[in-house]
């Protein structure tokens, strides 16, 4: 967490079943960790074994994107996720589950 508050913090999502609710966080403290707040809630289609979810999050020090890629392998979803800052062409931060398929990078250009 930084040092200052974030203002103006707003999120929606669209993703393989359309568009969910927006969520308006209004001003987020540093200090407020634990704090109960509103979740995104991503739901899956059962059917597709490949899914991309879109974030889109707007607050007062610019507005990001994160695409979360969920893959069905076996029995259990793994996922892996990309953030980038509007406007920037490479990511910002990755994060993926263990065993996540690394030669699904490809994959990630095709979405």
């Amino acid at each position: 967490m930084g040092h200052y508050p974030l203002n103006h913090v707003f999120v929606s999502t669209d993703g393989p079943l359309g568009r969910l609710p927006q969520i308006d966080y209004g001003t987020i403290f540093p200090d407020e960790i634990g704090k109960s707040r509103p979740i995104l809630q991503l739901k899956l289609n059962p059917d597709k074994p490949k899914q991309f979810f879109n974030v889109f999050i707007s607050a007062s020090n610019g507005s990001y994107v994160q695409t979360i890629y969920f893959k069905k392998t076996g029995d259990k979803w793994l996922w892996a996720s990309r953030l980038f800052k509007h406007g920037k062409k490479r990511p910002i931060r990755e994060w993926a589950t263990p065993g996540f398929p690394t030669e699904l990078n490809t994959e990630w250009e095709l979405y």
